[in-house]
């Protein structure tokens, strides 16, 4: 297998066992730091250099991290390797720039070997050695890191151990590269599930458009015709008359089904978002402010943890807080004999998140998937709207919200919303 492999022509037979046991390791079912780790171990046994490390280029960071590496047991441990070399520092930088291996042997007060000072680029990973190779991980004119070897001793490769080490350090890339593939393909189908999430509660809300239209229509009439009556006949009822008490029991009930009628079309039909500049801090904070004191009389701790600074989002602030207020009312109904309640923000990523999460004892599984569902309630005096319009509202901020789950312990609602740089956040306002 070894000598009928690309590059391997003319390589002795040890050389071409060590190409396929590299091989091997990368199609391995080890993690991705597992596999790396034995790559550079095979790599610091068969070159004869102490130590092997790989830095992996952070394109965010702008900096090689250290990933993986082995050896080390040489008498230079007070010389930690760095943990990772920042752009334009180190000899990890200039490998980058050249785009091809480094080989350094030292001489005398070599710049090269000389840490923190220096012209070009000392290194403070080098300090000690007296040889070292860098080599860069590269595919396809994508650079994805580089291997530091480094020894106490000089060491010095020969042609042929230099063919060896491309060879592993393009099956190395390989690994890297299918990794990264894997980790975009998984944030894909994250990205897809919460789409499939989003267009599940547009359908939810378009069906609560029409049942809503629906109801309107066949109820406001004949709700009407009661209420009218039941007023005027309690025109012409005596005032100690028994009757009056079930005559307003009547008037009261016509009133809270029109409020309920009213505000559901009402909000349905009022589905335009206005967006602005606002931050989401505030709108929690006022949401929370509303509660503290109904909580305290609960004997429910409210915990207020939010993250420090502004996190800028484009919202539509009074939405927004009806949409909290849907979930903390139902975390505090939830929690009848007291616990605790905590609402959280936080950034992650692109997202700021915001967390509700109450210890009311969970929502039973066999009904979690229909807690959006409109009209669906456990309450005995619910309506079934709640969630169903905060999920709508979160929709139209191009949000997302999910839950998670702990049967017998609690709930935790995670609502994400983009994160938007506060200078654009002015333009856009």
């Amino acid at each position: 297998m070894g000598h009928t492999q690309r590059g391997t022509k003319g390589l002795p037979s040890s050389d071409c066992a060590i190409i396929e046991e590299a091989q091997r390791l990368t199609l391995g079912a080890l993690p991705l730091e597992g596999k790396l780790k034995k790559l550079c171990a095979l790599m610091g046994r068969f070159t004869g250099f102490d130590h092997c490390l790989l830095y992996l280029w952070d394109a965010d960071k702008r900096a090689f991290v250290l990933r993986a590496s082995s050896g080390g047991n040489y008498p230079l441990r007070r010389n930690p390797a760095p943990l990772s070399y920042g752009e334009g520092t180190g000899a990890a930088s200039m490998v980058k720039r050249r785009k091809k291996p480094l080989e350094l042997v030292r001489k005398g007060q070599d710049e090269l070997f000389r840490a923190g000072r220096g012209k070009g680029f000392a290194d403070v990973g080098l300090e000690g050695f007296s040889s070292a190779v860098i080599h860069p991980l590269t595919a396809a004119n994508v650079f994805y890191g580089v291997i530091y070897l480094k020894s106490a001793a000089i060491i010095r490769l020969s042609e042929q151990r230099r063919r060896v080490l491309n060879i592993v350090a393009l099956q190395m890339t390989e690994t890297v590269k299918c990794a990264e593939f894997a980790s975009d393909i998984h944030a894909e189908h994250e990205e897809l599930v919460e789409a499939r999430a989003r267009l599940l509660n547009s359908q939810k809300l378009l069906s609560l458009g029409d049942m809503a239209a629906t109801l309107a229509h066949e109820i406001r009439n004949p709700l009407l015709s009661i209420g009218g009556y039941a007023a005027r006949l309690k025109i012409h009822l005596d005032g100690d008359c028994k009757a009056i008490a079930y005559v307003n029991s009547m008037l009261g009930g016509v009133q809270r089904v029109e409020r309920l009628m009213d505000g559901m079309v009402g909000f349905l039909k009022d589905s335009v978002v206005e967006l602005r500049p606002e931050d989401m801090n505030d709108i929690v904070a006022e949401a929370v402010r509303v509660f503290e004191e109904e909580a305290g009389e609960r004997g429910i701790e409210l915990v207020k943890d939010l993250q420090e600074g502004r996190l800028p989002v484009m919202a539509d602030r009074d939405q927004l807080k009806i949409a909290f207020d849907n979930i903390i009312v139902n975390a505090i109904q939830s929690m009848d004999k007291g616990g605790r309640l905590s609402v959280s923000t936080s950034k992650s990523g692109a997202d700021v998140v915001v967390r509700v999460a109450d210890s009311g004892g969970g929502i039973e599984p066999g009904i979690l998937d229909r807690i959006f569902n409109p009209f669906f309630t456990t309450k005995k005096r619910g309506t079934g709207l709640g969630l169903p319009i905060t999920s709508a509202i979160v929709a139209r901020h191009l949000g997302s919200i999910v839950v998670d789950n702990a049967a017998g312990v609690g709930a935790t609602f995670i609502m994400k919303f983009k994160f938007v740089d506060a200078k654009n956040a002015e333009g856009k306002g």
